[in-house]
């Protein structure tokens, strides 16, 4: 593909073939922090990539874009979730970087652009350049479009929640035998029982 050939980006506001993964949380509407923990905007859609059903893009409304329709496009892989707040962080890149890479207006996103979004961040995160030399095909193969690098806090976090509130309903029961509630003790979102110990 030439570099300056549009791809097929979808904003998942204008589509309705395309929806958040159950149990991830859509993020549009969440702030977003640099790696200074400053708010540099907030999410206000999602760029799927149709073909390999997708999320290659955050699209961020930066805080200082004012009244205009003025976004940057973030690759998903650089951001990851607050394990518990809905808010967005981008460890690796700063401020200033965030603030100064290539606005995109809307419309269909062309490779070049692309490809400046991924230099504009060198600066700050040296591992988002790749092979920027790449063919289309593999181009979003970098770790900065996983976006399971993007949602696994909040996977990791749902999944030891699940794993407590398992435990503390398993491991006591209303038997006669079983062993007697204590205390309890807070893990997380989780009250877990303190059961007597008889041995």
């Amino acid at each position: 593909m030439p570099e300056n050939q549009r791809t097929r980006l979808t904003p998942l506001s204008r589509t309705d073939d395309y929806t958040v993964r159950e149990g991830d949380p859509d993020v549009r509407g969440w702030r977003v922090r640099s790696s200074e923990g400053t708010s540099v905007g907030v999410v206000d859609d999602l760029l799927i990539d149709p073909d390999a059903r997708r999320v290659r893009y955050l699209r961020v409304r930066l805080d200082d874009a004012g009244g205009s329709d003025e976004h940057v496009l973030m690759p998903i892989g650089l951001a990851t979730l607050h394990p518990e707040q809905d808010e967005v962080s981008v460890p690796s890149v700063t401020v200033t970087s965030i603030t100064s890479l290539e606005r995109h207006g809307g419309g269909l996103v062309e490779r070049d652009y692309e490809i400046a979004i991924r230099r504009g961040i060198v600066a700050a995160a040296p591992e988002a350049a790749g092979d920027l030399d790449t063919d289309a095909d593999d181009f979003y193969g970098h770790e900065a479009y996983d976006e399971n690098r993007f949602y696994e806090s909040r996977r990791r976090r749902g999944a030891e929640r699940e794993v407590m509130e398992n435990l503390a309903v398993t491991s006591v029961s209303e038997d006669d035998d079983a062993p007697e509630v204590v205390g309890e003790v807070r893990a997380g979102d989780v009250d877990v029982p303190i059961v007597e110990d008889r041995q």
